[in-house]
């Protein structure tokens, strides 16, 4: 019979698989000298243990190292509560300033568009 898994993985069944859309789990493989831990596509692993049966999903993701990935969350999370009292601030005084023209809007609209793109292309990089 199988251990339980008694480690705690940030992004359980919150992460989605690019290829198939299911669902991420996360595992720990441990070995004398170090321990791993990743996370890997609950469709591709069920496909792995039925092969005898037809998939009903295809996937063939492999593994993706859960530290890169979770620092990345870590990180984010960090930076937006520092920055939220900024963010905060910003919109108020967006807000209650008349002095913002409609293509001044659009143009900051269009700045955090751009850094939401470059910040989706970082995680694509430590990902993959």
């Amino acid at each position: 019979m199988r251990a339980v898994d008694t480690n705690f993985y940030l992004l359980r069944e919150l992460l989605l698989c690019d290829e198939c859309g299911s669902k991420m789990w996360g595992r720990t493989f441990k070995n004398y000298h170090k321990s791993e831990s990743f996370y890997f596509c609950k469709s591709a692993h069920d496909n792995y243990r039925n092969k005898n049966t037809k998939p009903k999903k295809k996937c063939g993701l492999g593994n993706l190292p859960l530290k890169p990935i979770e620092n990345i969350v870590w990180n984010t999370v960090l930076d937006v509560l520092e920055k939220s009292n900024l963010f905060k601030d910003e919109v108020k005084t967006q807000i209650t300033s008349d002095t913002l023209s409609m293509d001044d809007q659009k143009l900051n609209i269009e700045t955090m568009r751009k850094s939401i793109g470059r910040n989706k292309s970082k995680i694509a990089k430590e990902v993959g």
